[in-house]
């Protein structure tokens, strides 16, 4: 626009002003801007990125908890003292469905646990670690030094043979992944580091109360098949007394099912009888545990 007007003044009054010099290299420069404009959204989404992947990554669990088998590793509770950085977790392996279960025991007897910790913001390979072994099926874990401000907190637990020799069935290689979340997990400012003793006790709490458990669930059917005899028997009575008056075309199909029903008494009768011999060896390993508390030294 400055040249056309320089242009029209020197051709129309005769003047002799100079042209406006073009800046030279202005396409290049206009170039290596958009390629420095391009590369720095890149880079950015480059650490976006890895970032965000950072960060899911510390809440996916898809590892398998299974030790071997039969036997499964769960986290049985967490309590963490945001004062002095303790964190203390405790984990049962065994059957999740029968806590008494010892036909895995001669397996279990061999393993041994190695522990790693990863947070949102990278491994914590400084942290001092105590494992206490209760017993095969049942372990506690201090953690020092983890700082308030971990956000979400990782453990990675591999069990590995104790004795190498001896002939073990187990996940070899299968490291086992448990989560803390900073805002769910349980304060307690008074944590302290425990003795055996202390755990052991931890240990027979959670035994006895799976126990009792599935002592209340046999409870609960005991009563109903006791409900159910009930009326078992008071459809006989109704039955019998259609049975005396019934002609006897219909007699024999009655009387059919006064039999079924009172096969159904014979076997809720079964049914109770089973539940309560439960009962019993429950109750029996419930006292032999707060009795007899079986650990390995």
């Amino acid at each position: 626009m400055y040249n056309s007007i320089i242009t029209f003044f020197n051709e129309t009054f005769g003047t002799h002003f100079k042209h406006k010099r073009k800046k030279k290299y202005s396409a290049r420069t206009h170039y290596l801007r958009l390629v420095g404009t391009f590369l720095g959204v890149i880079a950015s989404l480059f650490i976006y990125a890895r970032l965000s992947t950072k960060t899911t990554v510390a809440y996916q669990n898809n590892s398998n908890p299974a030790v071997t088998s039969t036997s499964k590793m769960q986290k049985i509770s967490t309590k963490y003292n945001p004062k002095s950085g303790l964190m203390v977790s405790q984990f049962y392996i065994g059957n999740p469905k029968k806590v008494g279960d010892v036909s895995d025991d001669s397996n279990l007897t061999n393993l041994k646990y190695s522990v790693k910790y990863k947070s949102v913001k990278g491994d914590y390979k400084h942290l001092k670690t105590r494992l206490i072994r209760i017993n095969d099926h049942y372990f506690a874990l201090e953690t020092h030094n983890v700082e308030p401000g971990f956000l979400v907190f990782r453990y990675d637990i591999t069990p590995k043979k104790i004795n190498k020799t001896l002939s073990t069935s187990y996940n070899a290689h299968n490291t086992i992944n448990f989560y803390v979340n900073e805002k769910d997990v349980k304060k307690a400012p008074a944590l302290l580091p425990a003795s055996k003793d202390m755990y052991r006790v931890d240990y027979t709490s959670f035994v006895v109360h799976k126990y009792q458990h599935a002592i209340n669930e046999l409870s609960k059917d005991i009563n109903s098949a006791k409900k159910a005899k009930k009326a078992d028997k008071k459809l006989i009575e109704k039955l019998q007394t259609k049975l005396e008056a019934a002609v006897p075309s219909d007699q024999e199909d009655l009387q059919s099912q006064i039999d079924e029903t009172k096969t159904d008494i014979h076997e809720q009768n079964q049914l109770i009888s089973q539940s309560k011999h439960k009962i019993k060896r429950y109750e029996e390993r419930i006292s032999n545990i707060q009795d007899n508390n079986v650990d390995d030294d």
